[in-house]
């Protein structure tokens, strides 16, 4: 028998410690061979969760479980999966594949056992949303509680004072109460909007026909403004998975905050762009407004937080809610160079789901 040169006896001792290291860590790898059909290589994670998933450590078994993924791959779909889930009696994996090479032949599987990192994170919501709530109900007592001690004073002094008040008093106390009942018609409309999108419904949205409707639902505010906007969208970044409704939603609340941020600016304008992200759709909102006070900025998710003489403080926050639903994100940032503010949002991309026609 030859022996190897050391220079190969180097790369066999790469390849021991490889496996070594990939044997030990807690995430399931399995690479596949998609022309033989057959697994190359898997650790002992992996067929540890493919047995709690009752399925067989075969590349049968594990094609029939992740069908759709691997289909999407090899037939070009991307570089990698969409992260999912598979859940399992009380325990629940995440999982990922990736192409490897530009051939498509082989893929790469990558599987955890995230429950209790799932459980902690629920955990931490819950938190978060008991403190929300805490701060929410405050806030309902306050908005609420003035507008209530208000129309009781002036209920008070008309009570005493109504045979001697002349006709333009008691029309000032009358405008009074109904200032102060409609300031919490204004807010007990937005708690409304609070539960509107409990449930989002995401669908395959075309993004030029959902702008196109945007635009023209602004129509004549944005005329009468005399508001430039340019809507962008690149290739990659036409499709995304969201609930069109709660989207033109929390749209339509950026827009409004940035026509008043612009109320002063001689030539409004609006930028829009699309940009693909990978699995995301980087959608971009970036007016020539004032831009925000940098001693606001920490403040503008919170509720009943505003600086606008009208408002309720709910916009931002309902949105950011609705955005989390959908597996979205929000960023407000300061447009550096140049005047204005840009908002980001993180859509999830639909371009592999996007059907023939268009939808909105």
């Amino acid at each position: 028998m030859t022996t190897p040169p050391k220079s190969d006896y180097h790369i066999f001792d790469h390849c021991n410690l490889f496996s070594e290291v990939l044997g030990a860590i807690e995430t399931g790898i399995i690479i596949i061979d998609l022309e033989t059909a057959e697994i190359l290589y898997e650790n002992a994670y992996a067929i540890k969760i493919l047995e709690n998933v009752r399925v067989e450590p075969s590349f049968g078994g594990l094609y029939a479980l992740l069908q759709q993924e691997i289909d999407a791959l090899a037939l070009g779909g991307g570089s990698r999966s969409p992260k999912k889930k598979i859940r399992s009696g009380h325990r629940l994996f995440g999982y990922t594949l990736y192409a490897l090479g530009d051939e498509r032949r082989h893929l790469a599987v990558f599987i955890q056992d995230i429950t209790d990192q799932k459980r902690l994170e629920a955990i931490d919501e819950a938190s978060e949303m008991m403190n929300n709530i805490g701060f929410l109900f405050s806030g309902i007592r306050h908005e609420i509680g003035n507008p209530i001690n208000s129309i009781k004073m002036a209920l008070a002094v008309l009570r005493k004072n109504v045979a001697n008040f002349s006709q333009p008093e008691l029309e000032k106390y009358y405008d009074r109460i109904f200032g102060e009942i409609g300031k919490m018609e204004v807010l007990l409309n937005s708690l409304k909007t609070f539960n509107l999108f409990e449930k989002p419904r995401p669908t395959v949205v075309d993004f030029a026909a959902f702008f196109d409707e945007f635009v023209r639902l602004l129509g004549m505010d944005s005329r009468r403004r005399q508001l430039a906007i340019n809507v962008r969208i690149d290739d990659g970044a036409g499709w995304v998975n969201v609930d069109a409704r709660a989207l033109q939603h929390v749209i339509m609340n950026i827009f409004a905050n940035a026509m008043d941020a612009m109320a002063d600016q001689p030539e409004p304008s609006i930028e829009v762009r699309c940009q693909s992200g990978g699995e995301f759709v980087v959608l971009t909102i970036s007016d020539n407004g004032c831009g925000i006070d940098p001693k606001v900025k920490q403040d503008i998710f919170k509720p009943f937080f505003t600086t606008k003489p009208q408002g309720t403080g709910l916009g931002l926050m309902l949105s950011r809610k609705m955005l989390a639903q959908m597996n979205c994100s929000m960023e407000i940032a300061d447009n550096d160079p140049g005047p204005g503010v840009t908002v980001t949002l993180l859509l999830p991309n639909a371009a592999l789901d996007a059907p023939a026609g268009n939808c909105s």
